[in-house]
Formats: structure tokens, sequence, C-alpha cells
């Protein structure tokens, strides 16, 4: 079981920090891969991937985008009509939201690396009930906390 696990991990790594195919992977972890792709199906590998290259910091800049193009066209209009419509209010008040929102939240690479560090601190210790433990709950934490994920 624990060699098992340590190709689950070493695949899951290699998967999250490159970019290389299943196969690759597959051939470097010595395993099929069938179980590869398993493993990042039932666990949401793309999912964390795809989240940890869009970073807080990224998402930010494209709200403040979006909220620079509809302050700019509001400045645009005859001196008497700049003001926002009821629409162009909304959308503010939300991006103006949603950028206080990530301005104050840690980072989702930042959670990873946590856990990943966690984890194979544990696996030296020859804690493996633990870093089992640690990773399925940060795994159940990203779903669902930091990513907002649903089970389809």
């Amino acid at each position: 079981m624990f060699l098992l696990e340590e190709k689950r991990q070493k695949a899951r790594s290699l998967f999250m920090q490159t970019n290389l195919s299943y196969k690759e992977i597959a051939e470097q972890v010595g395993i099929t891969k069938r179980t590869i792709c398993n493993w990042a199906k039932h666990g949401d590998w793309r999912i964390i991937r795809n989240a940890l290259r869009d970073t807080t910091e990224v998402q930010v800049e494209y709200l403040f985008a979006e909220l620079n193009t509809i302050n700019k066209n509001i400045a645009s209009r005859p001196p008497h009509e700049r003001h926002p419509t009821l629409q162009e209010a909304s959308i503010r008040q939300k991006l103006i939201s949603s950028i206080k929102g990530l301005t104050y939240r840690v980072g989702v690479s930042e959670h990873i690396d946590a856990y990943i560090g966690l984890t194979n601190y544990l696996q030296k210790k020859n804690d493996l009930n633990a870093a089992r433990f640690i990773s399925d709950k940060a795994d159940d934490y990203l779903k669902n906390v930091v990513f907002n994920w649903e089970p389809s």
C-alpha cells in the first residue's frame, strides 16, 4: 500500500508541476497510463492544476481591467450623462466586492504548497496514515472551500 500511495503522490506532483502526458508520467512512476488517468479523474487533478495557473493576482488583474473598462465608458459620455446605469452600477459593485474578497484570500498555490510540504514531511517521518489523512482532507478542502466544487 505504501508503494502505491508513493506512486500516486509522485504522479500527482508530476502532473501539477509539469506538462507531461499521462503516458510520460506513467513511465516515470512505473505504473500504467490507465491508473494515472483514473487517479487524475477521481482526484480532479485537472481542476486543481488549472486553478494553480489562474492565481489570485491574475484574477484580480482581470477584475480591475473590467472595472476600468466600465469607468472609461462612463467617463467618455457627455458631462451631464457621466453616471453609471443601474446595470453598470450593479456590475461595478460586484467587481469591487470580488476584488476585495480575492485580495484578502490566500492564493491557491500557497494552500497546495503547504499541503504538499506537510504531506512530504509526514511521509519522511514514516507517518503514512497521517500523510494520507492530510492529503485527503487537503483535497476535500481545496475542492469544496477554495474552488467551490460541486460533485456532478
